[in-house]
């Protein structure tokens, strides 16, 4: 049977038709089969393709067909050449050559490199292998002309083709994956994946390239800080972002200054579920732009870190507290009341400590320890010095404290002397208040935050704060669907210091009044126990809400169970309360709404005078991650004299020895110089 006609549009999509038109007969070596609904096949693709010679045009509809030149694939691992296969420019097939030179490990040159004419061949002279590329003047495309695929030579291990900014491509997933890698790392794994060795500088190159692809859009970042924060707000309603820039002048541009970001579902959920404490701690930043982030974190019901809010200074100063400080007052609502019944605790930030005495002046201010000892312990080195310092610290009563003060006053009195320049009560548990079920002497929970915001801290403002907000807004859903595997009503960390609370007390021995009153022998020692009113003179039970070994004896003793005394803030219910209120995703880009501000731009980077340093320099007894021991704190002992203090080097009597030869040699040029005018003069005389 003949089919004439011509194939309307719904035809060819697949779709059948009620009649067909005759025009003209069908190409036989084309022929559509009719058959099953009148299906044809046709050729899908979503590559942005020239429809060129490919394509047939009728008067109301096209057909495409498939093109008899053969494609190159940008994301083959190996590319394989043949004869006329088609690239989208010459650009796309030097890429493919040098992709194919690493993958095989044959180094070739480029004989001819121009826009539309490309000659290659392999870098050994005797081996046959060479490629021509050229633009066709029919198709209009770029086609491999001639091509010689036989390799006679050896594979090599260097490679001229494998440069810095080619490894900086390469490998761009992997630095933004992992922006602090090390250069050694990254030349191993350039070895372990490629099989070819490259040089130190290569790879520091290639991580400043990427650095500078990854960061290079900082300027674009900054310039749609104002959208974004429209957007942050519009998304997340009762947040609070806050945005500041400064102009030196009418004509310049606006700069970025600072930046405060307070999330509602954080905010909710710290007071409907945290503890009046709050850590303040400031981080670097590590990109191309200098600054620091300021954050305040809290405490949840299993004693781990819950973000408050978040803030991108260029500066840490009073000012910049000042202003933190005053943002996050307003978001937690204690502006009447000054701080009280409150807790903070820092480290000697500049500016923070005057902050804090100006806007909370009746908050309990509490200072890291550890940063107290770091300092302290530079001058008072010595084992026995570091345990008084900690007894001291983590002393819960009056007389503990005094005990070790007084230990430490005994030993060295200037030490004494010098530790309570800052006051006790910022330091020690013994003068800490009750009311927050705390005993926390450092700041461990803004050291997590910033550990854990440390790749986000290696790019620029934009990502920085879109991986954070992300970090928050996959933790609040993660930390409440963790909840549902606790055991009992009480969070894990918390059982975990009750069970060891448990276990020291079998060693108490319990001597009961016959009412209320417990009186418990502990080492030597007696302390006395109220179970109704849940406290114990030792005061770790008022410290923390959590039963000490003596309340345990106690609550033993009276046969009740011991996991009902642990204070409310623990329970599975104030856990949920803080996790209960979720971030709202936010929209792309493209969607956002334009403000129409004028863009900010970012602060110039800060280059410091002389050589740039590339390790953090450790604290006072910090251990080296080397692997050799640290000789800090050595006593030295001098080959020379055979005394302590000092070296060969600076041995004071081997200077006096070489000087006194010095000047014995001097005496000796003196003389022999006077000798010889003697003899000069005799010789004038004669004559």
């Amino acid at each position: 049977m003949e089919f004439c006609g011509r194939f309307t549009k719904n035809l060819i999509l697949g779709e059948p038709s009620g009649a067909l038109v005759p025009s003209q007969p069908l190409d036989v070596d084309n022929a559509v089969d009719l058959v099953a609904g009148y299906e044809t096949e046709y050729y899908e693709t979503d590559a942005n393709e020239s429809l060129g010679s490919d394509t047939e045009v009728g008067d109301d509809d096209f057909t495409r067909r498939r093109s008899r030149f053969p494609r190159y694939d940008p994301n083959c691992v190996v590319p394989e050449f043949t004869v006329a296969m088609a690239f989208d420019s010459s650009r796309q097939f030097k890429d493919a050559l040098i992709k194919y030179s690493v993958a095989e490990r044959r180094e070739i040159k480029f004989i001819k490199n121009e826009k539309k004419v490309v000659r290659a061949k392999c870098a050994n002279e005797s081996c046959p292998w060479k490629i021509y590329g050229s633009i066709d003047a029919r198709s209009g495309s770029f086609h491999v002309k001639t091509y010689h695929s036989e390799h006679t030579c050896s594979i090599r291990f260097k490679n001229r083709r494998v440069t810095s900014s080619w490894l900086a491509n390469h490998y761009l997933p992997t630095i933004r994956a992992m922006p602090t890698i090390k250069t050694i790392a990254f030349k191993e794994l350039i070895k372990e994946q490629l099989g070819l060795d490259v040089s130190i500088v290569q790879c520091t190159k290639a991580k400043l390239h990427a650095y500078k692809v990854l960061m290079g859009n900082y300027k674009k970042e900054y310039a749609k800080l104002w959208d974004y924060a429209e957007e942050l707000r519009e998304r997340n309603p009762g947040s609070t972002i806050t945005l500041k820039v400064e102009k030196p002048d009418m004509q310049s541009k606006a700069l970025f200054e600072r930046m405060y970001v307070c999330f509602a579902a954080c905010k909710k959920g710290f007071l409907g579920g945290c503890r009046k404490v709050v850590g303040l701690d400031g981080c670097f930043l590590k990109g191309i732009c200098q600054g620091q982030i300021l954050c305040a974190v809290g405490r949840d019901a299993n004693d781990q870190m819950f973000p408050i809010a978040l803030a991108v200074v260029k500066v840490e100063s009073g000012d910049t507290w000042t202003w933190f400080l005053t943002n996050l007052i307003y978001d937690l609502n204690i502006l009447n009341t000054y701080g009280r019944g409150w807790v903070i605790i820092s480290d000697k930030q500049k500016g923070l400590l005057q902050a804090v005495a100006a806007l909370l002046p009746a908050t309990e201010h509490r200072m890291c320890a550890r940063h107290i000892y770091a300092n302290w312990g530079k001058k008072y080195k010595g084992i026995q010095m570091q345990r008084l310092f900690w007894q001291c610290a983590k002393s819960s009563t009056m007389p503990e404290y005094d005990e070790h003060s007084q230990a430490l006053k005994k030993i060295s009195p200037a030490a004494y002397h010098d530790l309570v320049q800052t006051e006790p009560k910022h330091w020690s548990r013994a003068f800490f208040t009750t009311d927050v079920k705390c005993d926390i002497v450092d700041n461990n929970l803004c050291e997590a935050f910033n550990g854990r915001i440390l790749h986000a801290r290696c790019k620029s403002i934009y990502s920085m704060l879109e991986e954070i907000r992300i970090m928050i807004m996959t933790r609040m859903h993660t930390q409440r669907d963790a909840c549902a595997k606790w055991k009992r009503n009480c969070s894990p960390r918390i059982l975990r210091k009750l069970e060891e609370n448990r276990v020291s007390a079998i060693y108490c021995q319990v001597i009961w009044n016959g009412d209320i009153g417990y009186e418990v022998m502990d080492k030597g020692n007696k302390y006395v126990v109220d179970v109704l009113k849940r406290e114990c003179s030792c005061r770790k039970w008022q410290l923390t809400g959590i039963p000490c070994p003596h309340a345990i004896s106690a609550i033993n003793h009276r046969q009740e169970d011991m996991y009902e005394y642990i204070d409310e803030c623990y329970k599975k219910a104030k856990f949920l309360a803080a996790y209960e209120n979720m971030m709202m995703p936010i929209q792309g880009e493209k969607f956002w709404k334009k403000t129409h501000r004028e863009p900010p731009e970012p602060l110039p980077a800060r280059v410091k005078p002389g050589r740039r340093k590339h390790k953090r320099l450790r604290e006072e007894g910090e251990v080296a991650s080397g692997t050799k021991m640290s000789r800090i704190g050595m006593k030295m002992t001098c080959r020379t004299c055979s005394r302590p203090g000092h070296n060969s080097s600076t041995c004071p009597i081997k200077k006096t020895g070489s000087t006194s030869s010095q000047k014995q040699f001097s005496r000796r040029k003196i003389s022999v110089s006077s000798s010889i005018s003697i003899m000069s003069w005799s010789l004038v005389g004669i004559n």
